[in-house]
């Protein structure tokens, strides 16, 4: 193929990077949580993996690797320029009272701030905690 101009070479060059398929890649963080005031509900670190083209966070913290055994990956239920946001629970622990309980995390990341703000209820329970932390990237 020849190209009469320059015109006509860089159209062809720009509709051919549209047609390409764009390759995000996943960003990973570690988060230190200020968890002091949560009785123990709300662990000190959280580690995410944010994939926007899989729409999925994959998130590992002590409680859920200690009662999951594994990491969940979990729906990007909000992502927009300024905060991501996701949900995820633990499999059954037990309480320093002896109870059994599951914990359910709410985590907003605040994308410019690289701050991590956690929602957690004990699911069955009147009681919720909330706790935030300082991330740095890892990955990404």
């Amino acid at each position: 193929m020849t190209f009469a101009n320059s015109t006509a070479l860089k159209t062809t060059a720009i509709l051919i990077c549209l047609a390409l398929p764009t390759v995000a890649q996943a960003q990973s963080y570690f988060c230190k949580i200020n968890a002091k005031q949560t009785n123990g509900w709300v662990p000190e670190s959280v580690q995410f993996e944010l994939d926007v083209a899989q729409k999925s966070v994959t998130v590992a913290d002590p409680y859920t690797l200690h009662s999951a055994k594994t990491a969940p990956t979990v729906p990007l239920r909000v992502n927009t320029d300024k905060r991501a946001i996701f949900i995820w629970k633990t499999g059954r622990l037990r309480s320093s009272s002896g109870d059994e309980v599951i914990m359910q995390y709410k985590g907003t990341f605040l994308k410019k701030k690289n701050l991590l703000l956690i929602y957690a209820k004990p699911l069955g329970f009147h009681d919720d905690f909330t706790a935030r932390g300082k991330c740095s990237r890892t990955k990404g």
